[in-house]
């Protein structure tokens, strides 16, 4: 009779841990409600997501609706599967590197999500954290052409929603400058500061500082320079809002 009670309880645990990962399977949420995308910034133009999948994580299928810029921390080997569609990108049981790494620090933009909403879900089958830095435009966007910062230096990325700028911190400070545009400034390599009336250090990559439109700022590199250790680097992403 006790082993009977035993197989009972087992059975009802296994039961309970079928119906719940079932129910994680069905289980669809907003971009920034899913628990790998964390929410680190959320205002009425903008969300910053931390993103990080760790090594044979998956995330909840998730719905991308606005438009994101994203920054690449470090590279794993992901695949994704959209709702209702077949797995697509790497292989979870070779556990390969990846085999196209994003370069360290580059931006790169989805803009198609307004249009086009987009559910799915993504899976690490690397042997590394997959980690991104998320910024998401809540508004409609910009369509001028016009400059929308007081310094000469070209964007790197620009569409409708973003500009994203790069910073190598070679020499002390980046003199102080505005944007038109509220702005999220992201460290990508090494460490910073951002003075913003104050200091605001930035000590790890992934660290961040976000600056109201029209509020003068400078960046500065923390430290020496070192040998062989790369350069200090730093983004700003312009999230391009409707002319007030």
């Amino acid at each position: 009779m006790r082993n009977k009670g035993r197989l009972t309880v087992v059975a009802s645990a296994i039961a309970a841990a079928v119906t719940l990962n079932a129910r994680q399977e069905d289980t669809i949420v907003p971009v920034h409600q899913e628990p790998r995308h964390h929410l680190v910034f959320e205002n009425a133009a903008a969300r910053i997501l931390d993103i990080q999948i760790p090594p044979g994580d998956t995330t909840l299928f998730h719905t991308h609706s606005d438009p994101i810029l994203y920054v690449n921390m470090s590279s794993s080997q992901t695949r994704s599967q959209v709702l209702g569609k077949d797995w697509s990108g790497g292989d979870a049981a070779a556990r390969a590197p990846a085999r196209n790494p994003a370069s360290f620090g580059r931006m790169n933009s989805v803009t198609t999500y307004p249009a086009e909403p987009l559910t799915h879900r993504v899976n690490n089958a690397g042997t590394t954290v997959f980690r991104l830095i998320g910024v998401i435009n809540r508004t409609t966007g910009d369509e001028r052409t016009e400059v929308s910062a007081d310094f000469p230096a070209r964007p790197e990325l620009d569409n409708r929603w973003f500009r994203g700028y790069r910073w190598v911190l070679d020499s002390d400070v980046i003199v102080q400058h505005r944007h038109a545009n509220p702005v999220a400034i992201v460290v990508v390599a090494g460490r910073a500061a951002v003075t913003v009336g104050k200091d605001t250090p930035l000590d790890t990559p992934g660290s961040f500082v976000f600056v109201e439109p029209g509020v003068t700022h400078s960046v500065r590199r923390v430290g020496p320079l070192v040998k062989d250790v790369p350069i200090d680097q730093v983004v700003e992403i312009e999230i391009r809002r409707p002319p007030t």
